[in-house]
């Protein structure tokens, strides 16, 4: 009487089809990983240009935020700010950008998080020296 779960003996292996796996990747393979590899590259180009033409934009679509200072410069880097509603958008040197949110009357970044600001250029100030000091890197 055989057992229900006795897998009984091994199959022969078939060396015809081992012998053609020993040759490296077949043509399939390596053209469908070129097509993924340049695929990956056309779209990261892609996004680099895009998101530095939003870096560039966001001091033009400032908005209705008018309390917010102008582009200025602090210690060597140029700054300017885009304000969407209760969050504004910091760039720095025209591609480091960080946000700063806004309750109330009162600003803050999630970088300085046990400190609120009145004015958004001091609370920019600050973040430009922590960086300088190595605390963060924006």
């Amino acid at each position: 009487m055989r057992d229900e779960f006795d897998l009984g003996e091994p199959d022969a292996v078939d060396l015809r089809a081992l012998q053609g796996m020993s040759h490296g990747p077949s043509r399939r393979s390596v053209l469908l990983g070129l097509g993924v590899v340049g695929t990956a590259v056309a779209l990261g180009i892609t996004g680099v240009t895009q998101q530095s033409a939003a870096a560039g934009d966001l001091a033009a679509a400032a908005g209705p935020n008018d309390d917010l200072p102008g582009p200025f410069r602090y210690r060597g880097h140029s700054v300017a700010l885009a304000g969407f509603g209760d969050i504004i958008m910091v760039t720095i040197d025209g591609h480091k950008m960080v946000h700063i949110m806004r309750k109330e009357r009162r600003l803050h970044s999630h970088l300085l998080p046990f400190t609120d600001y009145s004015n958004a250029r001091t609370l920019i100030n600050d973040l430009i020296d922590a960086e300088a000091q190595n605390l963060f890197v924006l």
